[in-house]
């Protein structure tokens, strides 16, 4: 029995004098995620996954890097447990021939912050990448889509497509360089959703054809 009731049963009594035997619920990830006690172990597929998600959010040092583009993000509380992740991702896994399978927090809700139960969803790598690309060439003060285009001193738009930047046009001004932007991403993201329809959940389909860049 531990410090916090947790009684872990079937255990050898030299590994308890060796001080082998630890917690399953004491955070040792990052001081947050746990493995928990259950059917999954470490080995199981969804264990990468949520090791990064975690290391992604909180993650203090040279081999648990936080992402500075996750410094709002955070895991709700339920997920710190692995065997709670784990059993979700279990359930919720599907494969889409030639794509790697990514784990999303804001497809379902844009600009989501939290992974959890409720907010996340698998997705194949194209349409991860279509949604979370970004397209932008110069310092970053244009809209996305968008860059200065020096030698006419107007605005150029382009768009990335199969990881591949296209040509969009030039426009007087940043915002409608941004207008023609949105318009042809969205009209990629109906695309690949209505391609992809018939092997990806309903929910992930309805919010693809519902995205607003």
């Amino acid at each position: 029995m531990f410090d916090d009731g947790f009684v872990l049963e079937d255990v050898y009594y030299v590994n308890f004098k060796r001080g082998s035997i630890t917690n399953p619920y004491t955070p040792s990830l990052c001081g947050v995620g746990f493995m928990g006690y259950g059917e999954f172990d470490s080995n199981y597929k969804a264990h990468n996954i949520w090791r990064g998600m975690i290391e992604r959010c909180y993650g203090t040092n040279k081999t648990r890097v936080k992402d500075t583009s996750y410094s709002d993000c955070n895991v709700s509380s339920d997920w710190h447990n692995y065997q709670n992740f784990a059993r979700w991702y279990n359930d919720n896994y599907y494969q889409i021939d030639g794509q790697v399978m990514m784990l999303d927090k804001d497809i379902l809700t844009k600009d989501n912050k939290t992974y959890s139960e409720n907010h996340c969803i698998i997705a194949p790598n194209s349409i991860n990448m279509l949604i979370n690309g970004r397209t932008r060439t110069d310092s970053g003060d244009t809209p996305l889509g968008v860059s200065y285009h020096k030698k006419t001193k107007k605005y150029q738009a382009s768009c990335n497509k199969n990881g591949k930047p296209i040509y969009l046009g030039i426009y007087d001004t940043p915002q409608e360089a941004h207008t023609v932007y949105k318009q042809y991403k969205e009209k990629l993201i109906k695309d690949i959703a209505i391609s992809l329809q018939s092997k990806i959940p309903d929910k992930l389909f309805s919010s693809l054809m519902e995205y607003v860049v």
